[in-house]
């Protein structure tokens, strides 16, 4: 089976971004840095935040990182409040790709223009994992596709983003499955659901469901992914599940564009090598940079 292409598998982290214009000077930074994820806490994003967290920290003197939460609307919310936020550089937005990619075409109308930011750093990126409530009577995903023509309306399919509801969509498109569809504020709640079969498909992040699915409490269906994951041996790829034509892409980031600073040099990374390795045993690629920031 194929998808029609281009078929765009996304899920990326993170942008960090900050109100236009003003120049930040060379004490950057002074003052406490807020960093608004939006999404819910426990979630790919709000979880990837908090491991880089100590790394700015550490490479801008100790200042204090204050991690704020502000999730719905498929992350315009949070986007909203980073974009209307005083434009000193000391608001940052760590979001997905959909909220610069996806959003402009999802809504007739934004708070915020995409042409208004530009990237500072990619943290990292992470596919995604087809997943299942164990007490749907499928062990494979073809078997998943047999089984939801038949029983859809005893389906609920869910995400915590943007990015893989509309791939869930052309997946459902493509294989002619129907299955109401109910949003969530993250990966978290996401997960929730499904672990109490409130939901029984989900196409999330890798990291967020690594854990449940690698002891049982959740079935992999498949991975967006080229190769089999090592955290996940037992999932197989896309192409591997009859998806041949499958076309994966990770997305990218960006930051409120015009936006000037000094501040060369400090990069976003995970504090440690250990820290590093969490991330890949979360199996999302750290993917940290210079936080140089330019007109």
């Amino acid at each position: 089976m194929k998808f029609l292409s281009p078929f765009v598998s996304v899920l990326a982290c993170a942008a960090l971004c900050m109100p236009a214009t003003p120049v930040v000077g060379q004490n950057y930074a002074s003052k406490p840095i807020h960093v608004i994820v939006p999404f819910a806490v426990g979630g790919g994003a709000d979880t990837l935040t908090r491991f880089v967290v100590p790394g700015m920290q550490k490479a801008l003197n100790n200042v204090t990182v204050l991690v704020e939460n502000r999730p719905g609307a498929g992350t315009v919310i949070g986007t909203q409040a980073a974009a209307q936020a005083d434009p000193d550089g000391y608001t940052l937005l760590i979001t997905l790709d959909q909220t610069m990619t996806m959003n402009p075409f999802l809504y007739d109308k934004l708070p915020y223009a995409p042409s208004d930011f530009q990237p500072i750093s990619l943290l990292a990126t992470s596919p995604l994992l087809y997943v299942i409530n164990p007490k749907v009577p499928a062990k494979t995903l073809k078997e998943f596709i047999q089984y939801a023509k038949i029983n859809g309306d005893k389906l609920n399919f869910g995400s915590g983003a943007i990015s893989a509801q509309v791939e869930g969509a052309q997946f459902m498109d493509v294989t002619g499955i129907k299955m109401p569809f109910i949003p969530y504020a993250g990966g978290a709640p996401a997960l929730s659901a499904l672990l109490n079969n409130e939901i029984q498909f989900v196409i999330a992040d890798v990291g967020t469901f690594r854990a449940a699915t690698a002891d049982g409490r959740l079935r992999g269906l498949a991975v967006t992914t080229p190769q089999r994951l090592p955290q996940l041996p037992d999932v197989p790829t896309m192409g591997e599940a009859g998806f041949k034509n499958f076309q994966h892409i990770l997305g990218t980031v960006g930051s409120r564009k015009n936006a000037t600073s000094n501040c060369r040099g400090p990069e976003w990374r995970c504090s440690s090598g250990s820290e590093r390795q969490r991330y890949q045993g979360a199996n999302c690629r750290h993917r940290g940079g210079s936080a140089s920031i330019v007109t």
